[in-house]
């Protein structure tokens, strides 16, 4: 059996990965310019506020975004840099009708072999002296050299990029330092090298400034060095031209640096002891005023006061004050635009335009002017078909809530859980003892903070009657109940490693425990069939059980044998299964029922894979049509749709042989004629790679690039299709209009 799936985005990543500023499109326009996991957005900034440009998709995650220009441009430049390690330098360059071309000037692969860090890729930029400085991977730091770079020039140019080592590891910061004659940096890092485990305690941190030999391409050790005791120190700013000083933000305090000086701290009881400050933007160019912000969407202002005595310019700072502004969205990203006006960006809620104000207005120096809807991340949805007309619209849950909505009576009601319990998973079920009464329950987990996975939790019974959730029952388990679902009127729970199966008596109000199977590590989500029940371990890929009805016991069936870190799953039929990983990819499995050897029957064959470049929480059958034309050639019966994180959703649709082979030939004939952003090859983007493991995509067509073939000029859609050949290099005959057609009532079904 063949895997023949069909894979397209039905809604764009919604969360905010990065964030820059500058003058892109044009030398007079000032631009926000925004990335979102595998798109960037460009905006112009007005008086009117801002206005979108440009929205530009690349065959990658983006992890790095900034805007630069060298001494020979009239105009910013664009560095990107992906989770695959892919970098590019991009230009932005206006055509007819208000639209504009994105152009690639420089590219290239940046990947090394390594240790891989616990942080996300470091970049910093001397636009001075031509340098870029990346580290990838530890105890390397890479020198890519841009000083040749031109405005003018019209190909794109390899980048030139050189490695060197550095003894620092775990390097939580580097940033250059501005003004030198020779281009500077300076890291921050930790004196331990763990990284296993987050410590708030206090704990010694070291500074160590850098020169570049550019020359040479290599690194010489500068004697300013610093040392210092902090609580998860995060950040460096660079301070002054030309001298030896920086900021250090930590969880609590703020210090000041100097060479041949004493530190300068402030210790405010205004920052939060249990969020550390996760972001940071000057509001002035002479580096006076900053807005710090910390994992709860405080927002905060930190000023530099320096000596200006006898109207000196002296850059000696005397003293600093830290004051709370007010709060916005939980944020990982904020840019300061022009006239108060701030750009708040945010991965687990709404992005904003924040206006500062001069004076506070019910409490807050803060004004919200507009909000930007974020999805993600996604952790459950439903497909509802709102106005009866035959198009569905994607439900999804993006913040747990534990209020449950009982329809069609739209009643509201809570639990009231206790100190340090969290609700992990909910289901409505009538058990076969009582098939007159929905009940619920919730699992919940008791959490505490030195605990990696929680050791107690509940299963908590409840019956709705008359506007109140009376509790029923309750059941101690020792274990987090990752997932609930109802299954053979029996409720069955994942309990850490464990699924379990519970009856309920309706006489004697108690849940018993009938039988449970053992997994592996965490089994993290479950989904049921008939007889069947599929899940994923966290470590382990997925497992696919049967439930004996006659032993009252769960069977092993077969097993996926790969250590996957499997973040979602789902049964596609009984024998073909779906599952994604944490390193964003897909992997379609196969079960062969049929086979005579107990050995080929108990382990899954992997079919498919693709890289997706989402981390993929949940898949859910349904489609966003449930009617279609008499003419229609595509089943929609086997569609399915699929959340992530980053507020992406997309649909799943397998294909019949014939149309896999037309759609996957004409797929490589477009990933050869479509230009990348950034000149990235299409199989390398989707190429499956996860913990040293690469391997080819297959099985899997990608509609995002089969459905710009409906975008190009006819001449050019006969020209792709002159030559299109299938499995075993077997010529496929097609017209254009066949295949406009197939692709136009693909693209209707999302």
């Amino acid at each position: 059996m063949a895997a023949m799936n069909y894979v397209v985005t039905v809604q764009r990543p919604t969360a905010i990965t990065a964030l820059t500023t500058g003058h892109f499109t044009s030398s007079t326009d000032f631009n926000l310019i925004v990335a979102k996991n595998t798109h960037f957005e460009i905006y112009v900034i007005s008086s009117e506020g801002l206005k979108l440009v440009k929205d530009v998709c690349i065959y990658g995650k983006i992890t790095v975004l900034k805007c630069f220009r060298l001494s020979n441009m009239n105009k910013d430049v664009l560095f990107i840099f992906t989770e695959k390690c892919h970098g590019m330098i991009l230009d932005c360059r206006k055509a007819n009708h208000d639209q504009y071309d994105i152009l690639t000037k420089c590219h290239g692969l940046l990947k090394d072999t390594g240790r891989q860090p616990v942080r996300q890729p470091l970049c910093t930029i001397d636009a001075k002296h031509g340098l870029i400085l990346l580290r990838i991977f530890e105890g390397v730091i890479k020198l890519i050299y841009i000083k040749e770079l031109s405005s003018k020039e019209s190909s794109s140019k390899n980048l030139e990029a050189y490695n060197v080592k550095i003894d620092e590891q775990n390097i939580v910061d580097i940033q250059f330092l501005p003004g030198h004659q020779k281009p500077t940096f300076i890291v921050l890092h930790p004196r331990t090298t763990d990284t296993s485990t987050i410590n708030r305690d206090p704990e010694e941190y070291h500074i160590r400034t850098y020169q570049v030999e550019l020359k040479e391409k290599d690194i010489t050790k500068l004697t300013w060095k610093q040392d210092m005791t902090l609580s998860e120190a995060s950040f460096l700013i660079p301070i002054g031209q030309d001298i030896f000083s920086c900021l250090v933000i930590g969880r609590n305090v703020v210090a000041l640096y100097k060479e041949n000086d004493r530190p300068l701290e402030i210790e405010s009881s205004l920052l939060d002891d249990e969020a550390s400050i996760v972001s940071y933007c000057p509001i002035d160019e002479d580096g006076c005023r900053y807005l710090l912000t910390d994992y709860f969407g405080k927002l905060y202002l930190l000023v530099l006061e320096r000596d200006k005595r006898n109207g000196s310019s002296s850059t000696t700072i005397t003293d600093m004050k830290l004051d709370l502004l007010g709060e916005t969205s939980m944020c990982e990203y904020i840019t300061y635009l022009d006239n108060g006006v701030t750009f708040i960006g945010s991965r687990f809620g709404d992005s904003q335009l924040i206006r500062l104000l001069p004076e506070p207005e019910n409490g807050s120096h803060l004004e919200i002017l507009e909000s930007y809807t974020n999805l993600g991340p996604i952790v459950d949805m439903c497909v509802v078909d709102l106005e009866r007309q035959g198009r569905q619209m994607p439900w999804y849950v993006a913040r747990f809530t534990y209020a449950i909505d009982l329809l069609p009576k739209r009643t509201r009601v809570s639990v009231r859980l206790l100190n340090r319990e969290e609700a992990l998973s909910v289901c409505v079920i009538t058990f076969a003892d009582d098939l007159s009464t929905p009940y619920i329950a919730i699992g919940t987990a008791i959490i505490f903070e030195d605990e990696d996975t929680p050791k107690i939790g509940r299963i908590i019974l409840f019956r709705y009657k008359n506007g109140h959730l009376n509790m029923i029952t309750e059941r101690e388990i020792n274990g987090p109940p990752h997932a609930m679902l109802a299954f053979q009127g029996k409720l069955l729970v994942a309990v850490g490693s464990s699924i379990r199966l519970y009856k309920f008596s309706p006489q004697t109000h108690e849940l018993t425990q009938l039988t449970q199977y053992l997994g592996h590590i965490d089994c993290l989500q479950v989904k049921i069939k008939d007889d069947f029940v599929l899940f994923n371990d966290l470590m382990k890929s997925i497992t696919v059980l049967r439930y004996n009805v006659d032993d009252g016991k769960f069977e092993e069936i077969a097993h996926d044998v790969s250590p996957q870190w499997s973040t979602a799953c789902e049964f596609f039929d009984d024998d073909t299964f779906i599952c994604a990983e944490d390193g964003g990819n897909l992997i379609s499995c196969h079960k062969d029922s049929g086979s005579t050897k107990e050995n080929e029957r108990n382990i899954l064959k992997e079919l498919g894979l693709c890289h997706l470049g989402e981390n993929i929480n949940v898949f859910r059958h349904g489609c966003l049509v449930t009617q279609q034309t008499a003419e229609s050639t595509i089943s929609i019966e086997t569609c399915t749709l699929m959340g992530g994180v980053s507020g992406y959703i997309g649909l799943l649709l397998q294909l019949t042989s014939t149309l896999y082979q037309l759609l996957m030939s004409l797929q490589l004939a477009l990933a050869e004629y479509v230009p990348s952003v950034g000149k990235i090859d299409h199989g390398a983007w989707r190429s499956f790679e996860s913990d040293g493991r690469s391997d080819v995509s297959c099985g899997f067509v990608d509609g995002d690039l089969v459905e710009t073939y409906l975008d190009l000029p006819k001449s050019v859609q006969q020209e792709l299709i002159q030559d299109l050949r299938g499995e075993n290099n077997i010529p496929i005959n097609t017209t254009v209009e066949e295949l406009v057609k197939i692709i136009e009532e693909l693209a209707r079904i999302h």
